[in-house]
């Protein structure tokens, strides 16, 4: 009996575990900032799509040591510089269609400025990823 138990206790939580997916717009969106707020590159590299990660990523590496890890110095940049927003909030969402959607986001600056940004995100197999091309 206490292997039941066990056994359904496992599979309920690798199945929670397994469901990392970004499952709306607004849910990647939300991942996409707060890695920039808390220098988290794992959630950066999840909320985005593979094409806008190499692009951030090619970017952050002009910006790195030559001998530092992405990882490494996308966090040490995110407490060196701190992010220029103090916080964000998602306004709307203006889907295209069942795969392409627009969320639009005022970012509250540390200066005091407000800055509305439309972000696009596409649906992948993995779940909503910020789409951003350069």
């Amino acid at each position: 009996m206490k292997r039941v138990v066990f056994s359904i206790a496992l599979a309920a939580s690798l199945a929670f575990l397994g469901c990392s997916k970004k499952s709306s717009p607004e849910d990647a969106v939300k991942a996409y900032f707060d890695s920039f707020k808390t220098g988290d590159y794992e959630e950066l590299k999840n909320s985005v799509t593979t094409e806008t990660f190499k692009w951030l990523n090619s970017a952050l590496m002009l910006a790195c040591k030559k001998d530092e890890m992405p990882k490494d110095c996308f966090k040490k940049r995110v407490e060196k510089n701190g992010n220029v927003y103090k916080n964000f909030e998602i306004v709307k969402t203006e889907k295209i269609d069942d795969k392409h959607a627009y969320v639009l986001v005022k970012e509250y600056k540390k200066d005091g400025s407000v800055v509305t940004e439309k972000v696009p995100v596409v649906k992948t197999e993995k779940g909503w990823k910020v789409s951003i091309t350069k």
